[in-house]
């Protein structure tokens, strides 16, 4: 797809109403074809694994899979650097709103029926981890206390910081910096292993490493 680029994205639940859900990849797993005819019948919404969620789920979705975000979720998103949509269904008889452009022949041409989501449910994790390690980027978690930054960093890449706490503060050699909460902070590779955060008590901060 030339122009495209590969869009490999995660996702993070930071709210989510009651039977929120992420949407990822396809139920059987049908071939081009198969996918076609539920496209044309409109049905390819309805063939869409459906997964509830809870704040703190997330999913890393490979590029290729089909996808879509069901109302009532907020999430943090990490992606690679493109704007690329390609649609199968516009959802305009669920929502009521104009219907939008379809992209049916790119959109077939990009999917990915061979790859698979993988998720990491809150429940099953330690509140400070790796939520994923992709070829494209890192996602973690760190809560209450203080973290070195060069643990996060992969290949001596920068590292983003998204607290959803306030009080949060980067401390190096440079000086401290407050961070603001549910804003993006970007902690250069120059700096990254010579810095830490501190987090407040009941906080916690979402990071990503960039390679």
């Amino acid at each position: 797809m030339p122009g495209a680029h590969v869009k490999t994205e995660a996702w993070f639940s930071l709210d989510s109403a009651p039977e929120s859900a992420f949407m990822v990849g396809l139920i059987d797993n049908p071939g081009r074809d198969a996918v076609k005819q539920l496209v044309q019948t409109e049905q390819i919404g309805a063939q869409l694994i459906r997964a509830v969620v809870v704040p703190g789920d997330a999913v890393w979705i490979p590029s290729g899979t089909i996808h879509a975000l069901w109302a009532g979720n907020l999430v943090f998103e990490v992606q690679t650097g493109s704007d690329t949509t390609f649609r199968l269904y516009d959802w305009s008889r669920e929502t009521g709103l104009p219907p939008r452009e379809l992209h049916v022949e790119a959109a077939l041409d990009a999917a990915d029926c061979e790859v698979f989501p993988h998720w990491s449910w809150a429940s099953e994790r330690n509140p400070t981890s790796t939520v994923f390690d992709t070829p494209a980027f890192s996602l973690g978690t760190m809560v209450t206390g203080m973290h070195s930054l060069a643990v996060q960093s992969l290949v001596g890449g920068a590292v983003l910081l998204f607290p959803l706490v306030s009080n949060a503060v980067l401390m190096s050699d440079a000086g401290l910096f407050p961070l603001l909460p549910y804003r993006i902070s970007v902690v250069p590779a120059s700096l990254v292993s010579r810095a830490s955060i501190s987090v407040p008590a009941g906080g916690s901060v979402l990071n990503v490493g960039v390679r």
